[in-house]
């Protein structure tokens, strides 16, 4: 196959090739696991970023004429880098379920503190049919809440366990908007004009503020996966080969959200700059910063991820059995989901 853009061809076919292995494992996985979140987000992963390589292949192969590929390309590729994100403070929370039974990072009925401290000890699917009663009698109990003088509520049932937002909702909360602003961001580029993108007026210039804003939330994100990582290592005394990978995984999702800002203010690394186009295609040094610094750092932590699975098959069947009910489908999970797909 001859490309117009040499360099690019090579480096976007050899890692189409790359990715293509990635999902094919993941797919492996999640038929042997199960369709649980954390699968299903890794193998959303692979199919992202083997559509971005086909999108990159395909810019590379028909020429800058046709660079719509190439707004397909970073569309794929940012979201590839977002549900890395996910799968890692994922990942986090596992690890302190299996290792505590909860994580307060969640927000389960279960996990709410009496006054002696005796809800550290429960056990995480306790009393089920309760919690279904006390479910449909919600409303109930509301309008008596309504009902009560000031000096009743104050020692009411529904005063005292009142329901809070969870950390971890918080945290995909933001992911989400950064996500948009992002696609948004790539999508007002593709009626943009060669002048438009050599002026930076227009809809290019809001493309820019979207994206950078978009990235700096991801890279916000990243650093506080790295540093909640820390913490329940250091603090919390989490230990296994789950943290040990994420260890492992951190510096390149760092680098690749570093990268992510770099690419949009950097010239010699923006796609959008004419300058990193010459009449074989694209530059030789532009393909290095991309293949390096984005595509192999996603690539790397994608791969030491997935590779739980296969160190976690040995885990013992009472560690299974403590994150049965985490890995149960929640409400917002799905929500997430169709986020990402969308």
């Amino acid at each position: 196959m001859a490309f117009d853009s040499t360099e690019a061809g090579v480096a976007a076919s050899i890692f189409l090739g790359l990715y293509t292995a990635y999902f094919l494992l993941a797919i492996n996985v999640v038929r042997h696991e199960g369709f649980k979140f954390i699968y299903r987000i890794l193998l959303m992963f692979g199919l992202f970023r083997v559509a971005g390589q086909l999108c990159g292949v395909a810019f590379a192969k028909l020429g800058v004429e046709h660079w719509k590929w190439l707004i397909a390309y970073l569309v794929f590729t940012a979201e590839g880098y977002f549900t890395l994100i996910v799968a890692s403070f994922y990942f986090i929370v596992q690890c302190q379920v299996r290792q505590k039974g909860r994580s307060w990072l969640l927000n389960h009925r279960d996990e709410v503190e009496d006054g002696d401290g005796a809800s550290e000890e429960r056990e995480i699917d306790e009393n089920g049919s309760e919690e279904r009663e006390a479910y449909e009698n919600a409303s109930d109990e509301k309008e008596d809440y309504r009902r009560k003088s000031d000096g009743e509520m104050s020692v009411g049932k529904w005063d005292k366990k009142p329901k809070s937002v969870s950390w971890a909702s918080i945290f995909y909360t933001f992911l989400i908007p950064a996500n948009a602003f992002i696609v948004a961001g790539g999508s007002l580029l593709t009626g943009a004009s060669a002048e438009e993108l050599q002026k930076e007026t227009g809809n290019v210039s809001t493309s820019k503020a979207l994206r950078t804003t978009g990235q700096a939330i991801f890279l916000l994100q990243t650093g506080l996966v790295v540093l909640l990582l820390i913490y329940v290592y250091v603090k919390e005394k989490i230990r296994g080969r789950t943290i040990y990978l994420l260890f492992a995984a951190s510096p390149f999702l760092l680098v690749r959200g570093i990268f992510g800002i770099l690419s949009i203010y950097v010239d010699k690394m923006n796609y959008y700059k004419l300058s990193n186009y010459t009449a074989e295609g694209l530059t030789p040094s532009f393909v290095a910063y991309e293949y390096c610094l984005a595509t192999t750092m996603e690539f790397m932590a994608a791969c030491l991820l997935i590779s739980n699975y296969y160190l976690d098959r040995d885990a013992k069947v009472a560690d299974r059995e403590k994150i049965k009910e985490f890995e149960k489908e929640s409400f917002f999970k799905k929500i997430l989901t169709i986020v990402v797909l969308l």
